[in-house]
């Protein structure tokens, strides 16, 4: 699993180049690589899971998750 950073304009120019055919790069800027067994990984799943579950109980999730640039 990599700790990155990806920067939003890429998605953005990604996004607006997604039905033109033209390349949709995005950076990577990888800060950390988490390397474990199944067992773990599977434990991390499962409480991913859970913290969804309970944040959409509560109503915190956005109800549209999409990467949105302003250019003044």
């Amino acid at each position: 699993m990599d700790a990155c950073i990806m920067p939003v304009d890429d998605f953005a120019r990604a996004k607006e180049n997604q039905g033109s055919g033209k390349a949709n790069e995005v950076e990577v800027i990888v800060l950390d690589r988490y390397v474990f067994g199944l067992d773990t990984f599977q434990r991390l799943y499962a409480a991913v899971q859970v913290m969804h579950a309970d944040l959409s109980k509560i109503g915190a999730l956005p109800s549209d998750a999409t990467f949105r640039t302003e250019t003044k």
